[in-house]
């Protein structure tokens, strides 16, 4: 989606682009449910949104996150599901064990897959490393900590993704709560997700805002 068109606060038409042969085509659509970003979401809108709210907007910042998977030839690692880590001498956030959430996860009862959860920045060394650099990065840390004992690693692979976990900064509330003011004026427009919403939710509460929105979709439409 490249551009969202609006008219007395209603959604009327999307600009879509072809990411592959860059073609561009406008459609119709009754409403929008929109789980990106508020900062490009307010980009998207056309006409424009005031000013002001584009420097609101700018000051609700995000984090990302580079996680490490690691394949362990160990069935029995440690008992937790998933562990914050809070160590000043290394960068490691969160360590998830799939093993302890259900062995229905596992391809075999003597390997384990861990999830190694990074927070960083765009363009900071974290977000920046090569994949076989962060892996080792992340086995390393998983020794110093004394999580993976003498267990060998067997493999692994990194998956980056961008703005995953908001900022509550100072004043992000004021920010928030202006460009809401303004996006609550849609009668088609509803923001979900942790993107959209700039909400810390787990993943429940996550699909629970997916739901309602459908929910309200349907409503909408007349479809029982």
């Amino acid at each position: 989606m490249k551009q969202i068109h609006h008219e007395n606060f209603k959604v009327t038409q999307l600009t879509l682009k072809n990411s592959k042969t860059g073609e561009e085509k406008v459609i119709e659509c009754k409403g929008v449910i929109s789980s990106i970003p508020l900062s490009i979401l307010l980009q998207q809108l056309t006409p424009a949104v005031p000013s002001i709210l584009v420097e609101r907007v700018k000051s609700l910042k995000f984090r990302n996150t580079a996680i490490a998977y690691l394949i362990v030839e160990s069935g029995n690692l440690f008992p937790d599901q998933c562990i914050y880590i809070n160590d000043a001498n290394i960068r490691l956030g969160r360590v998830t064990n799939f093993a302890n959430w259900s062995k229905d996860m596992l391809p075999n009862s003597h390997q384990t897959p861990l999830c190694c959860e990074y927070w960083c920045d765009f363009g900071d060394s974290t977000w920046q490393k090569p994949e076989a650099e962060l892996l080792l990065q992340a086995e390393q840390d998983l020794r110093t900590i004394g999580l993976l004992g003498e267990a060998k690693v067997s493999g692994g692979f990194v998956v980056k993704l961008a703005r995953t976990h908001p900022i509550y900064a100072v004043n992000y509330q004021e920010a928030l709560s202006e460009v809401n003011d303004y996006l609550n004026q849609f009668e088609n427009l509803d923001i979900i997700g942790r993107y959209g919403a700039f909400k810390y939710h787990d993943q429940d509460g996550t699909l629970y805002m997916g739901m309602l929105a459908a929910q309200k979709a349907v409503s909408k439409s007349g479809v029982s």
